[in-house]
């Protein structure tokens, strides 16, 4: 078998542009947490969680595990490319002048949830298979600072967010980092709460998912991110293997 030309998959997924929404209005709340987010209203008639491209290598975790989420079922919110003017932040230098104008990070804003917690609301039938998507999916990405959210409304469904410190070295990985961890298994503390079932179900999503989507995933970060061509070839690599090691998950229990 030749081996995966990374760099012209990537580059060929580069080259479709991903969509990007513009920001026009700051909605008065904000984070004073590591990637410092704030509340922007969009011209796609959608509020998201905005993070500066100040925030480094972040906000590049962010879109990377946001899409490969999205692939296998995982209760993501929806992500977008969102262009902060200049003028904006100008507007309202007080509050958000430490967001870099120019294209950022956006996760849809969750109303009525919780502010993050750890794992709970296991009873909740409607969670089972989102756990079980996480469980995969943190496993896939090496996840890091794990934040869970849960709707206030019945019946209380969990979501993942703030994914920055997902990969190994979190938002200040490298080469040397990515190619120095281990083989992947299935996240033991959200498997423990689902039936070996509903992760076989994902497993069997998992498998359908193409070296294509993963060349796309890692492309999806603007070049003004800084991330380079390797430095996206080698994250594809780690995805694809630990995708092979979880393809041959096994139920302990």
């Amino acid at each position: 078998m030749l081996p995966t030309n990374w760099n012209q998959m990537i580059a060929d997924a580069m080259a479709d542009k991903v969509e990007v929404v513009s920001a026009h209005t700051y909605r008065g709340k904000k984070w004073d947490t590591y990637s410092k987010p704030v509340v922007l209203g969009c011209d796609d008639g959608s509020d998201y969680v905005v993070k500066g491209s100040q925030a480094g290598k972040a906000i590049v975790n962010e879109q990377v595990v946001g899409r490969l989420g999205h692939l296998i079922g995982a209760p993501i919110p929806a992500i977008k490319i969102v262009n902060v003017p200049a003028e904006l932040i100008a507007g309202n230098s007080a509050e958000i002048s430490h967001v870099r104008p120019g294209l950022a990070h956006g996760s849809a804003l969750q109303n009525n949830c919780t502010d993050k917690e750890g794992l709970g609301r296991t009873d909740v039938p409607e969670n089972e298979k989102r756990f079980a998507a996480l469980a995969v999916l943190y496993g896939w990405t090496h996840a890091g600072d794990r934040q869970l959210i849960y709707c206030l409304d019945k019946p209380q469904l969990v979501w993942s967010v703030d994914h920055g410190h997902f990969f190994p070295g979190g938002p200040n990985w490298s080469v040397p980092s990515l190619q120095g961890v281990g083989a992947a298994s299935v996240f033991p503390e959200l498997a423990a709460v689902c039936e070996p079932e509903s992760i076989e179900e994902v497993i069997s999503v998992l498998s359908t998912v193409k070296l294509e989507d993963i060349a796309a995933a890692v492309a999806a970060p603007p070049d003004t991110w800084a991330v380079t061509i390797e430095e996206r070839k080698e994250l594809a690599i780690l995805l694809e293997n630990r995708r092979t090691n979880l393809l041959t998950w096994k139920p302990t229990r």
